[in-house]
């Protein structure tokens, strides 16, 4: 028998009856079906970075992996700390991997265009978005409401995902699904490693603690409007945070004083915006060389 997910359908089987054929001469024939599953560790999980300069080289790789996976018409919609993981030390010249498709939905990403960006693997190559057939198009149009299912984890989960009205027509884009990048390195940058928040690791609690979607929202908002904290002896990984920081906020009307008529411009994030900033910060002077992952307690 041949079977994977990432080989297509099944294409052979091999069906065994014999133990009723044996003892029921005459009873039913009902089929079983064996099939075989190798498993085997390929990652390690993020918590155990060796720096930070690690970590967020893995969780750029990451966002390049949920890249390719929507340019193969897949919209992942669950970035979580357990679906981004580390590469085993020489396995591989990534260091990050996204993984688990299970909440993951086709999309049409026909129209989808991406020139890959220096520091990267595709760096000058022109790529696009699998071209569907009518009949394909026709079916994704017919998926189109299962996107507007809320699905993720809360602690990652985009704002406007957490208490949209059922009756608006907001579906989960890419957008969210990058601001889940972000939320995914705040968690893990207040878990591990030693920032100035003035609450300590109390912070962890008060920004991740909400157990309702509405309550997780406007503890992220109050984040968002306030002025970020800083990681120790690290400014590349300060610079970072505050730049993403910026950028999410720049996709959401906050309850921020209004002066005049002067109104906002919301700018959705891109993949290009979260690379570019990834790559600065990776490509600056003073990343820490023996700063591992903080055990959280």
């Amino acid at each position: 028998m041949l079977y994977g997910e990432d080989l297509g359908e099944t294409s052979s089987f091999h069906v065994t009856i014999s133990a009723t054929a044996k003892y029921f001469k005459n009873g039913p024939r009902n089929e079983r079906s064996h099939m075989r599953i190798v498993l085997d560790i390929v990652g390690e999980p993020l918590s155990k970075f060796t720096s930070t300069k690690q970590l967020i080289r893995a969780i750029r790789d990451a966002i390049i992996g949920h890249l390719l996976a929507y340019l193969s018409s897949v919209l992942h919609r669950d970035v979580s700390f357990g679906n981004v993981m580390l590469v085993r030390k020489g396995a591989v010249e990534f260091c990050g991997f996204i993984d688990d498709l299970d909440y993951g939905s086709p999309v049409d990403s026909s129209k989808f265009r991406w020139k890959g960006i220096k520091g990267t693997p595709f760096q000058g190559k022109s790529l696009q978005g699998t071209l569907l057939s009518a009949g394909k198009q026709k079916r994704f149009r017919e998926l189109e409401n299962k996107l507007k299912e809320r699905t993720g984890t809360v602690e990652f989960m985009a704002m406007e995902l957490m208490n949209a009205d059922p009756k608006q027509d907001v579906s989960h884009q890419v957008h969210h699904d990058l601001e889940s990048f972000f939320w995914l390195l705040v968690w893990f940058v207040l878990h591990h490693t030693n920032h100035d928040h003035k609450e300590g690791k109390g912070t962890f609690a008060k920004v991740f603690g909400a157990n309702v979607p509405e309550d997780a929202r406007e503890r992220k908002e109050n984040m968002l409007l306030r002025k970020f904290f800083t990681i120790k002896g690290n400014t590349p990984l300060s610079y970072l945070l505050q730049r993403l920081q910026s950028m999410v906020s720049d996709a959401y009307i906050l309850n921020v004083p209004k002066f005049g008529n002067v109104t906002q411009t919301l700018v959705p994030l891109t993949y290009d915006a979260m690379l570019e900033a990834f790559d600065e910060a990776l490509g600056m002077k003073g990343w820490p060389e023996d700063d591992a992952a903080i055990p959280f307690k």
